[in-house]
């Protein structure tokens, strides 16, 4: 576990964002770049983080080879005193999870979400990137407003597929 005003590499650690099956992420300061960004750090033993570590490396590469407006950027993967981490994009805003508990979605903005996530769905099979779990990584909780707006899925990605294969699934 980390703590707030610690520096790993060049990220000074401002705040905990949350967690998840494999990792804690971590508001921190690029202080080479003067930006504010997200640091995921996988959780467990050695052995499990092994494994982990694999599954963040097929992460990275997928999403990195994606420029998308509503996928979130990948910016480096780093190593910490033998603990991989991800840094990427902050999303400052609420997730729809949170959204979704404070009221319905109107039809229209049911609809708009939808379009944009599908149209994120897309541009990621176009790259033969198949994402890994519908419901559990594309729920709610992985999906961000910034500005009122859909910004990004926080995307794990498994494997890779052709898009023509991909379309055959269906």
């Amino acid at each position: 576990m980390l703590v707030v005003g610690q520096t790993i590499s060049h990220y000074r650690v401002l705040s905990e964002l949350g967690g998840g099956g494999m990792g804690l992420v971590y508001v921190a300061e690029d202080l080479r770049l003067g930006r504010r960004v997200a640091v995921k750090f996988i959780r467990g033993t050695p052995s499990k983080r092994q494994h982990a570590l694999e599954c963040l490396k097929r992460e990275a590469k997928a999403l990195s080879t994606l420029n998308h407006p509503n996928i979130c950027t990948i910016y480096e993967i780093e190593e910490h005193e033998g603990r991989p981490f991800i840094v990427m994009e902050l999303l400052e805003g609420e997730s729809l999870k949170e959204r979704l508990q404070r009221k319905p979605l109107a039809f229209e903005e049911t609809l708009e979400i939808a379009l944009q996530a599908a149209d994120a769905i897309e541009a990621a099979h176009a790259k033969g990137i198949i994402h890994r779990g519908w419901c559990r990584e594309l729920g709610p909780s992985h999906c961000s407003f910034v500005y009122s707006a859909l910004a990004s899925f926080r995307m794990g990605m498994s494997g890779s597929a052709s898009f023509q294969s991909v379309r055959k699934s269906w």
